[in-house]
């Protein structure tokens, strides 16, 4: 008869590296699976739901974060123009406009994950896939609110026309 083998400390530290380090998030069920591949140790995907709590684990929603993040130094040189075009906007000196674009897709981002209590699990966005909706928008507190809607990619020609427009209608003309 072949004995089963037992979990150990070392098992259970192979599963919350799993939780934390990863870029990926795992279930019970394939944390089961993972961990019989991997450590030749049989547990449950329940039981391995208990152990987690009792770690100090929840069941929780991950969040995508950006690949890339803003560089610091710059964000602070582009808030310093932005105050002083705010500023001289105020004196009458400048139209301040501000231009956005949102893009929307059918990707589903919503996943979970086990969570050390207190933390937040961020997974990298991955490359979406099918047809976006994209809206490019232009603002100007208290005075306008001009925008155009694109299905698929918003390209540098789009963008012209949407600027040529809002600079048309600021003077007066019909866009």
């Amino acid at each position: 008869m072949v004995e089963k083998k037992t979990w150990k400390k070392s098992d259970i530290d192979y599963l919350e590296e799993l939780c934390n380090d990863e870029e990926r998030t795992y279930n019970s069920k394939q944390l089961s699976v993972l961990l019989k591949k991997e450590r030749q140790v049989e547990l449950s995907p329940e039981r391995i739901r208990k152990i987690l709590k009792k770690k100090g684990y929840l069941w929780k929603r991950t969040k995508t974060s950006p690949r890339r993040h803003p560089n610091p130094r710059e964000k602070e040189y582009k808030k310093a123009d932005l105050d002083m075009l705010r500023l001289q906007a105020s004196c009458g000196d400048v139209r301040l406009k501000y231009l956005d674009e949102a893009g929307f897709s059918l990707w589903s981002p919503v996943s979970y994950s086990y969570i050390k209590v207190g933390k937040q699990k961020q997974i990298p966005q991955s490359k979406k896939r099918g047809k976006r909706l994209n809206i490019l928008g232009i603002y100007e507190p208290q005075k306008s609110f001009n925008y155009t809607l694109k299905l698929g990619s918003l390209k540098k020609d789009n963008l012209i026309k949407v600027l040529d427009s809002d600079a048309a209608r600021s003077w007066g003309f019909p866009p």
